[in-house]
């Protein structure tokens, strides 16, 4: 009987191990971000052009020389043209609405670039020295106490309807 006994207690055992180690293990997920836009959320965007592109009304605003800086109180400031570069502080166009941020914050979360270690990523706008012989796009931004340098080139989507969004938002086009 106490053999039976010993069986009985051994194959329970072993299926509440196995029972216990059958239960997947919660995983750290990233915290999902807020589709509207934190109070510190900023947004920097610089298009470097070569010279050759800087007179042409041929060329697409995207792809000229540009300076577009959204500041956390919705101001929306603006620079165009030869020398305009990441230390640029471009004059005032407009506030922008609440409405207005909220869906320049959801592009950029649609890029996935406030979730993600992007490879396109940079320290800072300091050390990015852009090629003058083609077009970048240098998007720098804050969120949720974090601050993130990506740079991109003209072949990507993300960076050029980004810009194109700013160009309208400011009345250019």
């Amino acid at each position: 009987m106490i053999t039976r006994f010993a069986a009985a207690a051994s194959i329970a055992a072993l299926l509440l191990l196995s029972a216990c180690a059958a239960k997947p293990r919660p995983t750290q997920q990233a915290a999902p971000v807020s589709a509207s836009p934190p109070p510190d959320f900023t947004l920097a965007v610089t298009v470097f052009a070569p010279p050759s592109t800087h007179a042409r009304p041929d060329i697409a605003p995207n792809r000229r020389p540009a300076r577009y800086l959204v500041e956390a109180n919705g101001l929306l400031r603006v620079a165009l043209g030869p020398g305009t570069g990441d230390t640029t502080y471009p004059p005032a166009v407009r506030p922008l609405t609440t409405e207005q941020l909220a869906s320049l914050y959801n592009d950029l979360r649609t890029t996935g670039w406030l979730t993600t270690e992007s490879p396109a990523r940079v320290s800072s706008s300091q050390t990015y020295r852009p090629n003058p012989g083609s077009t970048a796009y240098l998007v720098t931004f804050t969120a949720d106490g974090r601050r993130r340098t990506i740079v991109a080139k003209p072949n990507e989507t993300a960076p050029r309807a980004l810009v194109d969004r700013l160009t309208k938002l400011a009345w250019i086009q």
